[in-house]
C-alpha cells in the first residue's frame, strides 16, 4: 500500500505523464490492490470534480471503500476535511444529498460515534436534509451516552439559547457540568453566563470570570463565536 503522500505530491505535479494517466494509475492501484489511499483519493477526485465529472455518489462509494480497508485508520476528520473545504463550491443534488447522509450513518454505526455530531448538525442546517431539530437532538442525545463529550456541550448550548428548543437553563447547566475540558470553549462561556447572571447557580462574578478566562487562554487572538464573547465580558467585569 502507497502512502497518501505519494499521491498528493504527484497530484500537485502532473506533468510527468499527464492527467488521464494518472487518474488511471490510482485507479489500478485501487481496485488491484485494495488501497484505501488510493481509494481514498477516487472519492476525493469525484467529490471536486479532479480529472473527472462530479459525481457525489461515486465520491462516498469510494470513501467508504478507503474507510472499510484501512480497518478504521481513516478516521472521520479525514473524511471531512475534505467535504468541509469544498463545501461552498458544492451543489447537492438529491442523489448527492442521500449519499453524503448514507455515508455519515455508515460511520456512525462503525465506530465512528463523532459522525453523529456531523450528522446531528445536518438535520439542524436542513441543507442535505430535512431540517428536523428533534432529530438533531436525538442523534446529540445518542453520541452523549457513547461518550461523546462535544455532544453534551452542544445540548447545553441549545437549551441555554432556547432557539431550536425551549430554554431550559437547568438542562443547559448539567448538560454543560458533563462536557470536559476539551470543549471548555462552550462550557466554559455558558457557565460564566450563569455565574455572572445568577441563573440556576448563585451569583459570582470572581467566579463567571474565571470561566471566561478559561475560554480566552484556550482561543487566544481567536475569531471564534464564544472567546469573542468572554472577551467581551471580561471588559465588562
Amino acid at each position: 500500500m502507497r502512502e497518501l503522500d505519494f499521491y498528493m505530491e504527484n497530484l500537485a505535479d502532473l506533468e510527468y505523464d499527464g492527467e488521464e494517466s494518472y487518474y488511471q494509475r490510482i485507479l489500478e492501484d485501487a481496485m488491484s490492490n485494495d488501497d484505501p489511499n488510493a481509494f481514498f483519493l477516487l472519492g476525493r477526485m469525484y467529490l471536486e470534480g479532479h480529472f473527472v465529472g462530479q459525481d457525489f455518489e461515486k465520491a462516498f462509494k469510494y470513501f467508504k471503500f478507503a474507510h472499510e480497508l484501512s480497518d478504521g485508520a481513516m478516521n472521520i476528520s479525514t473524511f471531512i476535511y475534505c467535504i468541509d473545504r469544498q463545501r461552498d463550491n458544492i451543489v447537492w443534488n438529491e442523489a448527492g444529498k442521500k449519499s453524503y447522509m448514507d455515508f455519515l450513518e455508515y460511520l456512525s454505526e462503525n465506530e465512528e460515534p463523532s459522525a453523529l455530531i456531523i450528522l446531528a448538525d445536518e438535520y439542524g442546517f436542513g441543507e442535505t436534509t430535512e431540517k428536523d431539530i428533534q432529530m438533531k437532538i436525538d442523534l446529540l442525545e445518542i453520541a452523549r451516552r457513547r461518550g461523546v463529550t462535544f455532544a453534551s456541550a452542544c445540548l447545553g448550548e441549545m437549551y441555554f439559547l432556547g432557539e431550536e428548543v425551549e430554554q431550559d437553563y437547568q438542562k443547559a447547566y448539567e448538560y454543560l457540568l458533563e462536557a470536559d475540558e476539551n470543549h471548555t470553549t462552550i462550557k466554559d462561556y455558558y457557565l460564566g453566563e450563569m455565574y455572572r447572571l445568577g441563573i440556576i447557580v448563585d451569583q459570582d462574578k470572581k467566579e463567571a470570570k474565571k470561566h471566561y478566562e478559561n475560554v480566552v487562554n484556550v482561543h487566544k487572538n481567536s475569531e471564534d463565536y464564544h472567546y469573542q464573547k468572554a472577551l467581551k465580558r471580561l471588559r465588562e467585569l
